[in-house]
């Protein structure tokens, strides 16, 4: 059943909350609105973006567990940005392409996709970056890199740095805040 397809009664309830949260003002935690005059650019870790189950629920015992219902939720979510980058991209890209389609069945071509090769081996797991972009607002040159730094690096980068501040002195995200 592809995404494009009617949703349940509580797929489409959960997308509508999502959706009048997200309508907020910026001081309720809300998002900006799009304009032609702005561009909103985002990052979001989407864990293990890759294959789904084809139903609207999952059932106790499906794998993966993500369903057809967050697929609608992250198409959402991602219907509110100009550019964003999606990191946890799995090699197998099924999700990203019904999502994708499901943006473009009004206006095809519109929503277009960059990604990365992909992470190879354990530290990689499998994992690359894509970068969900609307074609009416950005025309990217086609290239796109991630940086993979050796842990050694990033150890000996850490000892280096002055120290951190403690998650107690650091800025809190207020709790009304829908993210």
């Amino acid at each position: 059943m592809p995404l494009t397809a009617e949703p349940t009664a509580k797929a489409a309830a959960d997308r509508d909350r999502l959706r009048s949260a997200m309508e907020l003002d910026v001081a309720e935690g809300g998002l900006p609105p799009r304009r032609m005059d702005r561009l909103l650019v985002a990052s979001w870790n989407v864990r293990a973006f890759g294959a789904f189950t084809d139903r609207w629920e999952a059932r106790a015992g499906d794998r993966p567990t993500r369903d057809l219902r967050a697929l609608l939720c992250i198409a959402e979510v991602i219907s509110r940005f100009d550019v964003i980058a999606v990191q946890e991209l799995k090699g197998n890209v099924e999700a990203l392409r019904e999502v994708l389609d499901y943006l473009n069945r009004n206006e095809s071509g519109r929503w277009r996709v960059i990604v990365t090769d992909v992470t190879r081996g354990d530290p990689g797991n499998d994992e690359r970056l894509g970068f969900v972009y609307d074609s009416r607002k950005v025309e990217p040159s086609g290239l796109a890199a991630e940086l993979v730094l050796p842990v050694t690096d990033l150890i000996a980068a850490d000892a280096a740095s002055p120290a951190r501040p403690t998650p107690s002195a650091s800025a809190a995200v207020p709790s009304t805040s829908p993210w």
